[in-house]
């Protein structure tokens, strides 16, 4: 059966985190792959190297806020109501925030735990040869 969460502690705190919908995890591959991997992250995969570094945009702000808020989205907080232990979304659907002692460093520490979780099985195995494969064995027309 598939994994759907996973839970994690940060400091003396319990996060719940889920996987992300097909979409949402398909737009953070590819953001990860054509923008986060640039910044010197692609060495450390293989069969990338040095030369999906070159030419390639840099990630916006609001990019980036876009992927931080979905990875938030993602995440809840694991906190004892009475005598009930609710997981409490960090990030609201409508961009509230659902846990409001959030501060930065908290933020970007579930948000890297969120794309670990959900993107470690894609750098697994041979997911990331598949998806190659599967680009080169396009054929595309020539211009």
């Amino acid at each position: 059966m598939r994994e759907t969460f996973k839970d994690v502690e940060v400091g003396n705190r319990k996060f719940r985190l889920k996987k992300f919908d097909p979409l949402t995890g398909s737009y953070i591959v590819y953001t990860v792959l054509t923008k986060v991997l640039p910044m010197g992250l692609s060495k450390q995969v293989e069969g990338l190297g040095d030369s999906v570094e070159k030419n390639l945009p840099a990630m916006t702000k609001e990019e980036f806020i876009e992927i931080q808020k979905d990875c938030l989205r993602a995440c809840s907080e694991i906190r004892p109501e009475g005598d009930v232990v609710l997981p409490i979304q960090v990030m609201m659907a409508d961009g509230r925030w659902g846990v409001e002692d959030i501060d930065a460093p908290l933020a970007i520490i579930l948000t890297i735990q969120v794309l670990g979780y959900n993107l470690q099985s894609f750098f697994e195995g041979n997911a990331l040869e598949m998806f190659q494969k599967s680009i080169y064995q396009l054929n595309l027309p020539s211009a």
